[in-house]
């Protein structure tokens, strides 16, 4: 006859126990989601911070480029001064060469 008594309860036990292993179990669930959420979060931040670098740094080779493509120029424009020079020189030797 005990054995008998002792089902409700055990079924009971065996209940309350799978309800606090399924509680468990979602409650770790959602813990998982709100942790999928934030480092998915994380994960789009981080792609636009890589394209905002990518960006920076394309700008950075242009900058450089055009930096290298006015020095270029600078040279060119002083030796063609140099030049100009010489000859403004040639032609006022020629001016006291012809007085003479």
């Amino acid at each position: 006859d005990e054995p008998e008594e002792d089902q409700p309860h055990c079924s009971h036990c065996s209940t309350s126990l799978h309800d606090q292993y399924t509680h468990t179990l979602r409650s770790k669930i959602k813990q998982q989601q709100l942790s999928l959420v934030e480092l998915k979060k994380t994960v789009k931040e981080l792609e636009a911070e890589k394209i905002q670098e990518v960006e920076l740094r394309r700008r950075v080779q242009d900058q450089a480029e055009l930096l290298r493509e006015k020095s270029n120029e600078i040279e060119r424009l002083e030796k063609l001064l140099e030049e100009f020079d010489n000859l403004a020189q040639e032609c006022d030797d020629l001016k006291l060469l012809l007085r003479l």
